[in-house]
């Protein structure tokens, strides 16, 4: 499953938490990088196996939240 974040510095920073239909949850950090090597789209990508998400939640550093509630599997999420 892929999240995709917007190209603002806000996104920078911003925790990622995918609440599995299971209740496990996965966290990413959003870091950004710099350098040839380094990827600099705004996607974080969470293995969710054969399973799917009941939440996927963004935590900004400013404290404010986004959640999208739903079934997901194989598919790119916005914010």
């Amino acid at each position: 499953m892929k999240v995709k974040l917007t190209n603002t510095v806000a996104s920078i920073g911003a925790m990622v938490t995918v609440t599995r239909a299971n209740g496990s949850k996965l966290c990413k950090p959003f870091i950004s990088g710099e350098g040839l090597s380094l990827d600099q789209s705004h996607v974080s990508i969470h293995g969710l196996s054969e399973g799917s998400t009941a939440t996927v939640e963004v935590s900004y550093l400013d404290e404010s939240k986004a959640v999208r509630r739903g079934n997901f599997s194989n598919t790119q999420l916005q914010f």
